[in-house]
């Protein structure tokens, strides 16, 4: 149902910027507002149908997904500012204390497993390996969605869903704390390999 519903309105907001295209931003809200409260008295997943939504405007109208994309950038740092003072208030100390060891182990796993899974691929594809092999930095880094549905989780799991949440939000710390600094690295390597790669001559 949140999906059916989700893309919906994914649809009928694509419709309402090709062909009105005002106030891209108060309707977004409102399309925000529409899906929240539905979610509550249909019992949907308002953030399973917003992400439909965003996946129907984003694939099956480009352009729209172009303004969509604008609208969130200009209407998204207040919702975002109370969204994360709100997750953060939520955490419980003593919870992260106990979890940081698993949160470390989880982050290395995933950048081994990140890292091995694009030397694979480009062997699979046959691309040059000397800079690409660097594109597992910029792969590092993530937020967003994971803290909603981590929030998801602890509401409805009372009894391990709270711990399951702290992890998350530890292990996303980690990844922002250390992916850009890793992707920068890859980055400066990258450059330098291509740099030193001799060029054909045209």
């Amino acid at each position: 149902g949140a999906t059916a519903f989700g893309a919906l309105v994914g649809a009928l907001f694509a419709l309402y910027v090709r062909y009105v295209g005002r106030e891209v931003t108060l309707v977004l809200i409102a399309a925000c507002a529409l899906l929240s409260q539905v979610g509550t008295t249909q019992n949907f997943e308002p953030l399973l149908a917003a992400v439909t939504a965003g996946l129907v405007i984003e694939n099956l109208a480009q352009p729209q997904g172009d303004a969509l994309r604008a609208a969130v950038q200009r209407g998204a740092p207040p919702i975002l500012l109370i969204f994360f003072a709100a997750v953060g208030a939520s955490l419980r100390l003593d919870t992260l204390a106990m979890v940081g060891a698993a949160a470390v182990a989880l982050s290395v796993c995933r950048l081994v497993l990140i890292r091995i899974g694009i030397v694979t691929g480009l062997r699979a594809s046959g691309i040059d390996h000397d800079p690409a092999t660097y594109a597992w930095t910029g792969l590092i880094s993530q937020a967003g969605i994971t803290l909603g549905f981590g929030s998801i989780v602890a509401a409805e799991f009372p009894d391990w869903g709270a711990n399951v949440q702290t992890l998350l939000v530890a292990l996303i710390a980690i990844h922002e704390l250390v992916g850009p600094i890793v992707f920068r690295q890859g980055l400066t390597r990258a450059g330098e390999l291509d740099a030193a790669t001799p060029r054909p001559l045209v």
